[in-house]
């Protein structure tokens, strides 16, 4: 087998290096290119087998470890298709590429399907991994007859493919990598679905999938620099294609662009990142087709952007600290309310994280909050680690040119000790903890997930504010075992793992009829992937017998959480609400009969 690396995150941004081949009993040893950062999947290929991957939690730069980097090659299903133009005519000469594979989670495709079914493709607890496809790695063109074939990707997955060619809008579609697979319940919508409209949901197809391709369009156009005129060469351009699906390009040294392959009525939209260097601000606009299939024309006039730099350390050792930002402006930025900086309020994207704290970035003058998320650059139990205070933000004033650099010191916070026993007080070991550290991730505080090494029951919180009080959720998945602790600064306590007990009720319609089939869930806030990735066995979801009665077993004790109830397309709520509720130490929550209404 062939053993590489794939970084990035994108089929046209991705980026492959062969790092080994196998021995004959398996094994492999290989070194990971200085070029490679430090996030990466290892994947492995043979021909007649599906791939294999793996994402180190913490890669180290020489591949290894046996234990840590097992890559176990699947059966093979191949993906044979057509593609048709709209009038049915086969379509000669297409490229038909790989986005992604998708793994689900504990290789089971039926619980994935029943989940895009009912809720909707792409919702927490469907897959357990995603390798992003280089172009090298995979991909086919039409023949004569429009057939094409795909292989390699293997079986029970769903698998990512884009159709293009010259005059053709580019497509996209998510196949499913076994026989005899029904996806027309996976292709309705959801009542009141926001994500209607042409690439604006997944679209699944049988492994012998028949892709109906329209004509397609172009947009072209200049990027220059507003102030002098000059046009920026290098510039970054992205355009949205469909579902999780983009095109990418960069000016050429007049500052031109083209993309070919849109589609009518799908509402593209193009992002422009100039190149380091360029003090511009980026931008993006809306792609105004034209009449017909002729080419649209966008320009980009980027105008000058202020400069936010310097360096971060760490405020006890001084030491550099990677980190990204992001830059909100504030209600009272006049600058933020012009037209030219207008998307500046609608920016969401971290920016920086370089390894030696050093920062360069162009954004919004005036007054903004800046949010600060610390990159990993440790390990503690094998996962990536931070031991800094979550949470960490910074108010900035910058003038539209000049500025002083900015050195910005990351609080470590206060720690915590705590040990996780059983209700008689005796060590438990074997203990997944969420809560260890917490992270920002797209602007939302989460709680990091560590598995503690097999025999030890006694952990160390870190990052707490001065005055913060943290809940630490801990699971026994072997035992079904669980428990939660606030923590506090400076503290020493225990974690009391107690067993599971079950929620029970009747659901009813305001009429008091029973609402039988339901599947009713529960779900811990911020707490997925303990749970997802940790204990799969464990079962948080139900569904109403006949007269209504439902029973979820494995719920942990005084934890709070919430319910959420549907059948196929149609959500529920309480009436009156069901609202935050936990399970008594001791005894079942026992909820009654309640009355459901379906949600607006």
């Amino acid at each position: 087998a062939t053993v590489s690396v794939v970084y990035g995150h994108h089929d046209q941004r991705a980026a492959v290096a062969k790092v080994a081949t196998t021995d004959a009993d398996g094994t492999f040893r290989g070194d990971v290119p200085k070029e490679v950062p430090a996030y990466f999947t290892v994947f492995a290929t043979k021909p007649g087998f599906g791939v294999a991957w793996v994402e180190p939690k913490y890669p180290a730069r020489t591949l290894a470890d046996a234990d840590k980097l097992a890559l176990k090659l699947t059966a093979d299903q191949p993906i044979r298709g057509r593609v048709l133009d709209t009038q049915g005519k086969p379509v000669a000469g297409a490229t038909v590429g790989v986005l992604d594979v998708i793994e689900p989670l504990n290789a089971d495709l039926d619980k994935l399907l029943k989940g895009s079914a009912d809720g909707g493709f792409g919702t927490s607890g469907q897959w357990e991994k995603v390798l992003w496809v280089p172009r090298e790695v995979a991909g086919a063109t039409t023949d004569a007859d429009g057939r094409f074939e795909v292989v390699g990707l293997g079986a029970d997955r769903v698998v990512g493919l884009t159709v293009s060619g010259k005059g053709l809008a580019r497509m996209s579609g998510m196949v499913v990598t076994r026989t005899g697979v029904d996806v027309e319940p996976l292709n309705r919508q959801p009542a009141g679905s926001m994500q209607k409209g042409k690439g604006r949901h997944a679209v699944f197809y049988v492994p012998t999938p028949t892709f109906v391709v329209e004509p397609g369009y172009a947009v072209q156009g200049v990027v220059t620099a507003a102030k002098t005129g000059k046009p920026i060469a290098g510039c970054r351009l992205e355009v949205n294609t469909g579902h999780w699906d983009r095109m990418h390009t960069t000016t050429d040294a007049a500052g031109k662009y083209r993309f070919d392959g849109l589609t009518k009525g799908m509402g593209h939209y193009i992002n422009a990142t100039p190149p380091k260097g360029a003090d511009v601000f980026p931008t993006w606009a809306d792609v105004k087709e034209g009449k017909g299939f002729e080419a649209a024309t966008l320009d980009f006039a980027l105008v000058a952007g202020a400069v936010f730099a310097g360096k971060v350390i760490d405020k006890e050792t001084k030491q550099p600290v990677a980190a990204s930002f992001q830059i909100i402006p504030s209600a009272d930025n006049e600058f933020a309310k012009q037209p030219e900086y207008e998307t500046a309020s609608r920016d969401m994207v971290w920016k920086g994280g370089a390894a030696d704290g050093v920062f360069r970035i162009v954004t919004v003058p005036g007054k903004s909050v800046v949010e600060i998320s610390v990159v990993p650059t440790g390990t503690l139990h094998d996962q990536p680690f931070h031991p800094y205070r979550g949470g960490q933000k910074l108010e900035i004033d910058l003038p539209v040119t000049g500025g002083k650099e900015h050195v910005i010191e990351i609080d470590r916070g206060k720690t915590a000790a705590a040990n996780a026993v059983d209700e008689s007080g005796k060590p438990v070991s074997g203990v997944v903890v969420a809560g260890i550290t917490k992270t920002n991730q797209d602007g939302v505080e989460q709680m990091r997930v560590f598995a503690l090494p097999a025999a030890e029951s006694k952990f160390t919180v870190f990052g707490l504010g001065e005055k913060e009080r943290r809940r630490v959720v801990a699971i026994q998945p072997a035992k079904k075992l669980g428990g939660s602790q606030l923590v506090e600064p400076n503290g020493d306590g225990k974690l009391t793992m107690r067993p599971l007990l079950p929620v029970r009720g009747t659901f009813t319609d305001p009429d008091g009829t029973p609402l039988a089939g339901l599947t009713v869930s529960i779900e811990y806030d911020g707490l997925g992937s303990l749970f997802r990735d940790h204990a799969p066995k464990w079962v948080m979801t139900a569904t109403t017998d006949k007269d209504g009665k439902f029973e979820i077993p494995d719920v942990i004790p005084n934890l709070l959480f919430t319910f959420s109830a549907r059948k196929g397309d149609t959500s529920y709520r309480g009436t009156p609400r069901l609202g935050t509720r936990f399970v008594p130490v001791g005894q079942p929550l026992e909820l009654g009969v309640r009355k459901l209404e379906i949600a607006d």
